[in-house]
């Protein structure tokens, strides 16, 4: 059983998906359940419809942004090694990219760049 019925504009997780809600219609008898329209906005399934009567759903929740204030509130890791060794990053920063971009695999490359990253190789 879920609590409050979401609105139009909130995102909810329901059915292991998570889904914009674009219309809930409230329930006529209380002892009815709301109608609540969504639309899916995961990516392997964005625009998916669905009608769910919210109170007869098992895990239907309202997502809130409560886990970012609390991710954000713990601050960023320290720059050391960027500040320590700008070069280093950058090269292997571009190499990663570029690999990435020309769809280039080599085993050896990203050994050499954590060993860079080390300070095990000069750059």
């Amino acid at each position: 059983m879920s609590s409050a019925t979401p609105q139009p504009g909130q995102i909810v997780a329901v059915r292991q998906r998570l889904y914009l809600v674009e219309e809930s219609v409230p329930a006529v008898n209380p002892s009815d359940s709301a109608l609540v329209r969504l639309s899916c906005v995961d990516d392997d399934a964005q625009g998916q419809a669905l009608e769910v009567l919210w109170d007869h759903e098992l895990d239907a929740q309202a997502v809130t942004g409560e886990a970012w204030e609390t991710i954000a509130s713990r601050g960023f890791d320290q720059p050391i090694f960027i500040e320590r060794y700008p070069e280093q990053f950058l090269k292997v920063m571009l190499g990663v990219s570029l690999r990435r971009r020309f769809h280039v695999f080599d085993r050896n490359a990203d050994a050499q760049d954590r060993a860079v990253l080390h300070g095990v190789l000069p750059c």
